[in-house]
């Protein structure tokens, strides 16, 4: 739990706080952070971190969640009405996710460990649950299909994991490989179903 603050310098606290929780989590192993390390970090005395927030996991699913919402902001800049080829839009994706990958290696392998893939941005979703929906979209897939809703969430996640995995054994890949491997995995989701919808 949060405590929003009233006022601009309340706001301008917190956002200092989320901010030096987000530089040490790009720095160092969320174990390794402490209250006080955050509290240097913002320049702020220590117990106005528990004003803000009820404890260190509240203040770091608070950078979690700014993180999210900033990569939803991104995806949002690939505008599916604008493209002529959802496959072309499936590619940049793709390419975004990669990347912000690229630039929050270890936050993003923090938010894996810890569990806060739960986490939702400020349209109430969670980053499974946009991934999942901006493709049924783009695919004119149905929303309500459930098997297809789990199968697609379920590559989002492959997504976050094969990223991490990369980055540990194999940081040399080419990112365009990487790209290529996850959209024949999601072409494989969609042909597998559409067989079963011909033959089931």
């Amino acid at each position: 739990m949060t405590r929003a603050g009233t006022g601009s310098k309340a706001g301008d606290k917190r956002r200092r706080l989320i901010e030096a929780g987000l530089e040490l989590m790009e720095e160092l192993p969320y174990a390794d952070i402490t209250v006080a390390m955050i509290a240097e970090r913002a320049k702020m005395a220590r117990s106005l971190i528990f004003y803000y927030f009820t404890d260190k996991d509240a203040l770091f699913r608070g950078v979690v969640h700014d993180l999210l919402d900033g990569l939803r902001r991104v995806f949002e800049t690939n505008d599916l009405s604008l493209a002529q080829d959802p496959a072309v839009w499936l590619r940049r994706e793709v390419e975004i996710f990669l990347e912000f990958m690229a630039a929050h290696p270890q936050a993003m392998a923090t938010i894996v460990s810890q569990g806060w893939e739960d986490v939702e941005d400020d349209s109430g979703a969670t980053m499974m649950d946009f991934t999942a929906g901006r493709v049924q979209q783009a695919f004119g897939a149905h929303p309500q299909d459930p098997l297809l809703d789990a199968a697609l969430h379920s590559w989002a996640s492959h997504c976050v994991d094969l990223a991490i995995r990369t980055r540990k054994t194999a940081p040399q890949a080419d990112p365009e490989t990487v790209a290529a491997l996850l959209i024949g995995q999601l072409e494989a989701v969609f042909s597998t179903l559409r067989t079963d919808a011909r033959t089931g």
